[in-house]
């Protein structure tokens, strides 16, 4: 497959990782949510029964990010796969274009689409791992559409 160009369907959003310290391109996202969660704490009591209450600025955050993936090659493919199977927890770069946001995450569900006369991609649904934070645009400054493949030895590559 070739390296997508991070323009797919009007949406220039592209889906990074690293591999062997090298950030690399996953694929392009054909479509993209984030959801940021609040696990809170009920302090509710049975003195004010007729409403909730909870203990502010406590409680669990994480970040579940879903997508339609279009992947850049199949190496990019079996690594997503690889790190699903093994539950592996990586940091992983969602490139907007004019922004990028990198997170911990582990893949929490795959799911390949085949549809008619469309292009096959997966749905990812990536939850994240530790502290919810964000890479600066000013920050990244590494080669952004770096292919991944893999050698004749069966190992990741990039390049």
């Amino acid at each position: 497959m070739a390296n997508p160009t991070g323009i797919i369907n009007g949406s220039k959003v592209l889906l990074k990782t690293f591999v062997g310290g090298q950030q690399v391109v996953v694929g392009g996202l054909l479509t993209n949510t984030s959801n940021y969660n609040n696990e809170l704490i009920d302090i509710s009591n049975k003195s004010d029964p007729d409403f909730r209450y909870f203990l502010e600025g406590e409680g669990e955050q994480s970040l579940d990010h879903s997508c339609d993936c279009l992947f850049s090659s199949d190496a990019a493919y079996q690594l997503i796969r690889t790190r699903w199977q093994t539950k592996t927890i990586d940091a992983y770069i969602v490139d907007y274009g004019d922004k990028s946001e990198q997170y911990d995450f582990a893949v929490s569900s795959l799911g390949d689409n085949a549809n008619k006369n469309e292009a096959a991609n997966t749905s990812i649904t990536l939850t994240s791992s530790g502290e919810i934070g964000r890479l600066q645009p000013d920050r990244l400054a590494i080669d952004t559409n770096t292919d991944l493949a893999i050698d004749t030895n069966g190992d990741y590559a990039y390049g």
